[in-house]
């Protein structure tokens, strides 16, 4: 629902304002069975982590409940002033109110846990879970101890901006903005009030003064809202904790057929962690406790962004334009985890266990830049025949991904058990995930000379092209036996080391063409009837564009010898290895998308 309302008050006055609403209400998502056998994902970790056995999420669980809803408000009075000495003036002056609700009860997990089995062996449709004795395979326990009561997430903004000309050459842009986040996670809790001012400044010059050349510059600092993945990092309601323990049990399917299905090994597993004390048996890793050992600052501040753009407009006749910008973006206030010798520790007052405390806190630690170049064109070369087009060339660096496919923040861990990983191999610098060097797409559009009683018909076409993405060589390790233990309660088992540099492999670029005709012709009045016909990827390229980049060292294959990350440098073969799986498709995903044909017919009045 978004409703709008604009009104002309004079001739240089008018108001503007509306009003969005979302919700969304996810059911029957996720397993429908909560016992242990089938309740229970198993993720290979000699597959980077591929799940199977049980869908994550729990539909049935009696606490269900998944609902993520927000609206929006906002109103501009727009004033346009023209002036003999100080030229003309739009000025917009407006507020912005912001609202993210979530009413989450996590269960990622029917059952309550997870396991991250050693491996897995795949016979035709058939997969069976590798569970190895040692310290290969984890038993993950999943609780949420408290039920959520929602969020409230919000954002208010106020703003003005003066686009002047002040002159026949020259107009600027003069914006600032006021943003205040004032956040409460899901148990109710005030976790974030950060205030910021972010300026917006730009100038347009009109080179000659006849606009065949304009040359630009703009600055702009950009402040996002709170997000829930650090609005609830401390909340306990809703949130799952986190427990991992390592199973050193019999171990099940290592070795020759026949294989115990995953039912029957996790009947295995569990059986014999509830016989040897269960969630009472020590932790592979500090756990994560939400609302214990799990705190957000109370100072933290939103992320933010800087950018600066520059470039050039050229009007090519009446005919056309090529326009060329220069984008730089440098990233502040990046989240990240803390947990060290000053962080201290925490006591469960449920439990009486105390716990290293981690701080969820902006860390400049690390940094993420973005550098790019946009070009783009469009020309008539006839009345009846139009191209354009645009190429991105672009480079995305840092030590420092922050945010994935499925997740807005992902917190940097550079400051958690600092003693135990080192930034040349723990968070080296180099190409991050979304890096993209090219992506260029070219298209036209002609409509045939038919005549008027047939109606029109437009063909057009589509030209893309999408150069490979990045990926690197990276695996866990533990760096405890090599280092002195300053006084945690549990050091971390495993941190990520990078082989490579970060980025340094390129998957496959992506070339696609597709095609159009569309059809049209009036009725009576107003009336329309329309025919569109699509072909998505005309000649069926099928590129793999990903695959399985799954890295094991030691902690995956107990066969790989140990090494000291802080003065070795690991060799292939002997302390490091490509997974069984590396190189191949993943699913579906892994390519792009097959040729495809879309077909819609309607009416327009």
């Amino acid at each position: 629902m978004s409703p709008n309302y604009t009104s002309v008050l004079n001739s240089n006055l008018f108001v503007e304002g509306q009003y969005s609403n979302r919700i969304m209400d996810t059911q029957n998502y996720g397993s429908q069975y909560m016992d242990l056998a089938h309740g229970t994902p198993i993720w290979d970790r000699s597959r980077g982590s591929a799940r199977f056995s049980a869908p994550t999420y729990c539909a049935v669980c009696p606490n269900y409940v998944n609902l993520l809803n927000n609206w929006d408000a906002y109103g501009k009075l727009n004033y346009f002033l023209s002036t003999k000495r100080l030229g003309s003036h739009n000025v917009v002056a407006g507020f912005d109110v912001f609202r993210e609700t979530r009413k989450n009860n996590q269960n990622t997990a029917a059952s309550g846990y997870r396991v991250q089995a050693t491996g897995a062996v795949i016979d035709g449709q058939n997969v069976y879970p590798i569970f190895r004795t040692g310290t290969t395979t984890y038993i993950d326990w999943r609780p949420v101890f408290q039920e959520t009561v929602g969020s409230d997430l919000r954002t208010y903004s106020g703003f003005i901006n003066d686009v002047w000309r002040a002159g026949t050459k020259l107009s600027m842009n003069l914006g600032l903005r006021y943003d205040q986040n004032q956040t409460k996670d899901q148990g109710a809790s005030l976790v974030g009030n950060a205030k910021s001012l972010s300026p917006r400044l730009g100038a347009t010059y009109d080179v000659r003064g006849n606009g065949k050349w304009l040359a630009n510059l703009s600055f702009g600092h950009y402040v996002s809202h709170f997000p829930s993945q650090v609005a609830d990092a401390a909340s306990p309601a809703g949130r799952e904790a986190g427990y991992s323990y390592y199973y050193q049990g019999p171990s099940v399917n290592d070795g020759a057929a026949p294989y115990k299905t995953s039912y029957e090994a996790l009947q295995i597993l569990f059986d014999w962690f509830n016989a040897n004390g269960g969630t009472s048996r020590p932790l592979r890793t500090n756990p994560t406790v939400p609302g214990v050992n799990t705190q957000v600052a109370a100072d933290i501040k939103s992320s933010s962004m800087d950018e600066i753009t520059t470039g050039l407009t050229r009007q090519l006749g009446q005919k056309g334009s090529v326009r060329v910008d220069f984008i730089f973006r440098t990233f502040g206030n990046i989240y990240g985890d803390y947990t060290n010798t000053s962080t201290g520790k925490v006591t469960d007052p449920n439990t009486g266990q105390q716990f290293d405390l981690t701080v969820v806190d902006n860390t400049d630690k690390v940094h993420r830049g973005y550098t790019g170049m946009s070009v783009q064109f469009d020309y008539r070369l006839r009345r009846d025949l139009q191209i354009a087009g645009n190429w991105m060339l672009s480079y995305s660096k840092g030590n420092v991904e922050a945010e994935d496919f499925t997740n807005i923040v992902v917190r940097a861990p550079a400051d958690t058990f600092p003693e135990y990983r080192q930034a040349r191999w723990n968070y080296p610098d180099g190409y991050l995930n979304a890096d993209q060097r090219h992506k260029v797409r070219v298209w036209g559009t002609w409509t045939t000379p038919t005549p008027a009683a047939l109606g029109r018909f437009d063909l057009g076409f589509m030209q893309r092209f999408d150069s490979a993405m990045g990926y690197d060589y990276n695996f866990t390790l533990d760096s405890r036996p090599y280092v002195t233990n300053p006084g945690y309660l549990v050091p971390p088992s495993s941190v990520t080391y990078y082989v490579s540099d970060r980025g340094e492999f390129r998957f496959n670029s992506v070339w696609r063409t597709d095609l159009s005709l569309a059809w049209n012709r009036r009725l009576v009045h107003k009336w329309e009837i329309f025919a569109r016909f699509v072909v998505n990827n005309v000649f069926n390229n099928l590129t793999i564009d990903s695959f399985n980049t799954t890295i094991q060292g030691k902690s995956g294959d107990s066969t790989l010898a140990a090494f000291n990350p802080f003065t070795e440098t690991p060799v292939e073969g002997v302390h490091w290895k490509k997974g069984p799986a590396f190189g191949q498709p993943t699913g579906p995903g892994s390519y792009q998308s097959p040729r495809d044909f879309n077909v819609s017919v309607g009416f327009r009045f």
